[in-house]
This record gives structure tokens, C-alpha cells and sequence, in this order.
């Protein structure tokens, strides 16, 4: 059986022209800058507590913390049990990973003309965005 990958149609909308430029990693840059505003986005842009906008680890840590009594605003299970909260924190990992590698290709000058590893990057945007999209934000 052959399946063709489809991108999340934000990533096709923010990335493919890049990718078919192979200006590979404006086309990572830009799909995981789209997965952390999906994120602000769905959340309702969510602020601290001097009410400036929350961003990068800070954002996933509030959107999708479980910790303590903390209860998520996307939680990716009904988090009944320890195994959904691994669930929960290794999903709230590869958020804050998307973060970690946007801000190094933002800052860092550098060639990217690896085309399957770009793929492999823009896969991980659409996965997240997927999840996000599955996954209603509740009042935390």
C-alpha cells in the first residue's frame, strides 16, 4: 500500500513555496513559527500575569502543563492516569522543541540543504498542528 503525505494546510500555505525554492530553512522557520501561533491563536493569546503575551517555553508550559493541580487548556487525554500525563508532558516536550529550534534557525545564520530532513521538520509542524486542531482549548 502506497500513502502520500499530505502537510496540514497551514504548513503547505506557509511553507511549500519555500520548500519548492529550496530555501529549506525559511520554509522550517516558518512552519514552526506557524505552529507556535496556532497555539497563541487557539488559546486566545494568553497573557502573564503583567498581561504581556506569552511566548515560547512559558506558553507551552501554561497551554499544556500538567503538573501538580495544573490542568491544561489542550489536553491530548482525559489525563486519568500517570500514563496520560506522560502522554501529556512528552506531547508538551515537542511543543517546547518547536520553540527551541525556531529560535535557533531565526538567529543563527546557516544553510539547510538537507531536503529530506526539511521534510522531516515541516512532518513534525503538521503532526502538531493536527493534534492541535483535534484537541479543543478549555478554560484552564
Amino acid at each position: 500500500m502506497i500513502v502520500q503525505y499530505e502537510f496540514h494546510p497551514r504548513i503547505k500555505e506557509v511553507s511549500l513555496t519555500q520548500f519548492k525554492n529550496k530555501d529549506f530553512k525559511s520554509a522550517i522557520l516558518n512552519a514552526f513559527i506557524e505552529v507556535v501561533t496556532q497555539v497563541k491563536v487557539k488559546t486566545g493569546h494568553p497573557k502573564d500575569k503583567n498581561g504581556k503575551d506569552l511566548d515560547g517555553d512559558d506558553l507551552m508550559n501554561r497551554i499544556f502543563g500538567c503538573d501538580g493541580i495544573q490542568v491544561p487548556t489542550v489536553k491530548f487525554n482525559t489525563l486519568a492516569d500517570g500514563l496520560d500525563r506522560a502522554e501529556q508532558r512528552g506531547l508538551m516536550y515537542l511543543y517546547k522543541g518547536v520553540v527551541g529550534v525556531r529560535d535557533k534557525k531565526a538567529h543563527l545564520n546557516f544553510i539547510q540543504n538537507d531536503p529530506l530532513k526539511t521534510i522531516e521538520y515541516l512532518s513534525l509542524a503538521s503532526l502538531l498542528l493536527r493534534l492541535l486542531d483535534e484537541n479543543p482549548a478549555t478554560e484552564a
